[in-house]
């Protein structure tokens, strides 16, 4: 998109980066206060302070541990699950920055952030890049260095500082005695996290003892649910190379054959004489504030702070939506913001080059050169390696009565010669395996629920199948189903309304909806249903504009053909996205990318029950507006004439196929479909802007795109997957 209508846009993206620039620097300036000062509770006359039922003594640790508590979980995620990053084995390099596991958030102060997806090889790497990932495992059942792990033991450190040795006590005439040190048990449950902390204490006065040990908190956040959010940004941006896409995008919008711009991916020029070239310091300060500009508008479809720009210029709300990061799942209590700031770590080189100055390779014209003095040729070819970091960041404003919470983390976008470093983008699933209050067996009165677990495809019992159990805001696991033929598990549940979970891996997990009742028993079987992956293939279905002439007037209108079927053309991509509807721990989810190295055929991992869809097509394919002169009346009466000329408008890559169902709009896979099938087709409707003659393109023609959405919608019958 060489030209862009350059002056308007640029000012438009740097006007929304600015204030997004403005509102990301305040938030790093609140970070950067947080300190390891003492956490401190005043205790006052604790007396008439509480209800005189209350223990004094009890409620001010309760008090120590809630407030140690909330400060620890807020400081875990503002340090992306990491209290310790260089503990965890993350580093950061000052000599080479781009090669650290650890973002330096501001040059002089000592906040860092830790990077979950970065490239670990040489910056020189061209194609034995290697990337690694560093997600803390969230529960302790997971792996080391889990949240669970570490907020036990901060607030264990911590919580020696808020009580103060019992002074206010022991200024009351007590005496304390510590039996042992305090540990902390610390478990994620589905909607909040519970603190238990044991600490055997005696407390005694004139003559009187009083002991204690268990003192326990529930802190309301659903740090489950915006860990589950932080993973999946990562999964989307990193397996779908988001941003290493929009980088180069960008560098195709913003290149020209001009020193003001950024040397062209592309380009040519006949003529021997004049060339352009350029600086590379300076290439890489355009490129840094260009990013600084544009990653901020990038957002994740479903989230709190989620809209759709309405940009009256129609190439800037195409680019605009190209920025949206396409997920089915909720989360309307939680934002998502990215962030890219010009000090932090960059790399760039760009070849042919010879030190700083880049230039184009200039041939005399061969034979031709000989003949016609002057002639020759100017070839703009440059291949960009390209590393910058991306700070993501997940914020809850509401959570712990106005103080907030806050998840960041980094993710490091790598292009080598023009073309993104490949990650696996793969993450392992977590399982929920903590224990609440609600859950410790010793509350169980139920009488014994036999439990049996079959494969829907065999008939035959299924053993390691891992039963939970969720009772109001509570989870905790019930055990695994035992070897052997006819195996099960036989235990007991805590008295209510609520739903066992049933997961193992290769299979869809279920979700069954109990009542349990006291002295209550029952026999339990379940089925649930075998992963099976079937070749997935994408065609095409157009939405063609028709165009009319009589005479000097002609009509053009547009038509949704959806009895004409195209296969992807070699130019496009596809990238479908889905989700399970379900009401289990793990939805089966996932992202499939079609291209020149990925073909048709890639199998898609499926289980019966709805899914979300969504299929985006873009074409590679060059596509260009003419320059357009219009004319209108204008004047007395409107007796004159006042003309303009549009600019022409090339496009490198064009967004023009898309394919969404959501909410009661799903796509239902049924048991006799997948397992009697290998193969399903999905039909996509796309804009057919390349059956336009040029003569007739028009800019309008960009608000098709917008009417896919309806398509997807009104013609759900037609666009219905077939199995093969």
């Amino acid at each position: 998109m060489r030209h862009l209508k350059k002056r308007g846009q640029v000012t438009i993206f740097i006007i929304i980066g600015i204030i997004l620039l403005f509102s990301s620097a305040l938030i790093f300036y609140i970070r950067q206060q947080i300190t390891s000062a003492t956490t401190e509770i005043e205790v006052g006359d604790i007396t008439t302070e509480v209800p005189q039922r209350s223990d004094p003594i009890e409620t001010f640790v309760r008090d120590c541990l809630e407030s140690v508590s909330i400060e620890e979980v807020r400081a875990l995620g503002l340090k992306g699950g990491y209290m310790d990053p260089q503990r965890a084995g993350l580093r950061y390099n000052a000599v080479r920055p781009t090669r650290s596991s650890l973002l330096k958030i501001s040059p002089n102060g000592n906040v860092y952030i830790p990077f979950w997806y970065e490239m670990s090889s040489n910056d020189k790497c061209v194609s034995d890049c290697v990337v690694e990932t560093h997600v803390p495992p969230l529960r302790k059942s997971e792996g080391p260095n889990s949240i669970e792990e570490q907020l036990e033991e901060a607030i264990a450190s911590k919580i020696s500082l808020c009580l103060d040795d019992f002074s206010y006590f022991r200024e009351q005439g007590f005496t304390v005695l510590e039996a042992g040190r305090p540990e902390a048990d610390v478990t994620v449950s589905r909607n909040d996290i519970y603190v238990k902390l044991d600490y055997p204490l005696k407390f005694a006065k004139e003559g009187s003892v009083s002991e204690y040990k268990d003192f326990s908190v529930r802190l309301p956040l659903n740090l489950r649910k915006i860990y589950e959010l932080a993973t999946k940004v990562l999964k989307l941006t990193t397996s779908l190379q988001f941003f290493e896409g929009d980088a180069l995008n960008l560098i195709t919008a913003f290149s020209d054959l001009s020193e003001d711009a950024l040397p062209p991916i592309y380009d040519f020029r006949l003529g021997a004489g004049d060339f352009v070239m350029w600086q590379k310091s300076k290439v890489a300060e355009k490129i840094k504030l260009i990013l600084m500009n544009h990653i901020p508008m990038a957002q994740v479809m479903g989230t709190r702070n989620y809209y759709r720009h309405s940009i009256s210029d129609a190439m800037v709300q195409g680019m605009a939506r190209k920025m949206i990061i396409f997920q089915n799942a909720s989360y309307p209590f939680y934002n998502v913001e990215f962030t890219y700031l010009g000090w932090w770590p960059f790399y760039l080189d760009v070849k042919p080059s010879t030190g700083e100055i880049i230039k184009p390779d200039i041939s005399s014209g061969g034979p031709i050169g000989s003949i016609i003095p002057g002639f020759g040729m100017q070839q703009y070819r440059f291949f960009y390696d390209l590393s910058f970091p991306v700070l993501v960041t997940i914020s809850y404003p509401e959570a712990f009565n106005g103080k907030g919470f806050t998840m960041s983390y980094a993710i490091e976008a790598n292009i080598r010669q023009n073309r993104p470093v490949n990650g696996s983008g793969a993450f392992s699933p977590t399982t929920f395996t903590g224990e609440t209050f609600v859950c410790q067996k010793e509350t169980w009165n139920s009488g014994d629920y036999n439990i049996r677990v079959l494969d829907a495809s065999t008939g035959e019992y299924l053993p390691d199948v891992l039963v939970s159990a969720s009772f109001g805001n509570e989870g905790c696991v019930l055990g695994r189903t035992s070897e052997g033929e006819n195996s099960s598990l036989i235990t007991k549940l805590p008295v209510g309304i609520g739903a066992l979970v049933f997961e193992k891996e290769g299979f869809g997990t279920r979700t069954l909806p109990i009542g349990v009742g006291v002295n209550s028993s029952r026999n339990i079987t379940l089925k649930v249903y075998p992963e099976k992956q079937v070749a997935l293939k994408i065609m095409k279905v157009p939405y063609s504009k028709q165009i009319l002439v009589n005479g000097p007037s002609v009509v053009t209108r547009w038509v949704f053909n959806a009895t004409r079927i195209l296969e992807l053309s070699p130019k496009d991509r596809a990238v479908l996205q889905y989700e399970q509807v379900t009401t289990g721990s793990q939805p089966l989810s996932g992202a499939i990318v079609f291209d020149e190295e990925h073909p048709q055929g890639s199998p898609i991992t499926l289980v019966p029950g709805n899914y979300t869809i969504s299929v985006q097509i873009f074409s590679d394919r060059e596509y260009i507006i003419p320059e357009d002169r219009r004319c209108f009346p204008s004047g007395f009466l409107g007796l004159g004439e006042t003309c303009e000329t549009i600019d022409s408008v090339k496009m490198d890559t064009l967004p023009y196929g898309l394919l969404n169902w959501e909410g009661n709009l799903t796509w239902q896979v049924s048991d006799t479909d997948l397992y009697s099938h290998e193969n399903v087709t999905f039909f996509v409707p796309f804009v057919a802007y390349y059956d336009i003659p040029p003569v007739h393109r028009k800019i309008e023609d960009l608000q098709a795109l917008d009417t896919l959405d309806k398509l997807s919608e009104d013609y759900r019958s037609s666009l219905e997957p077939q199995w093969s």
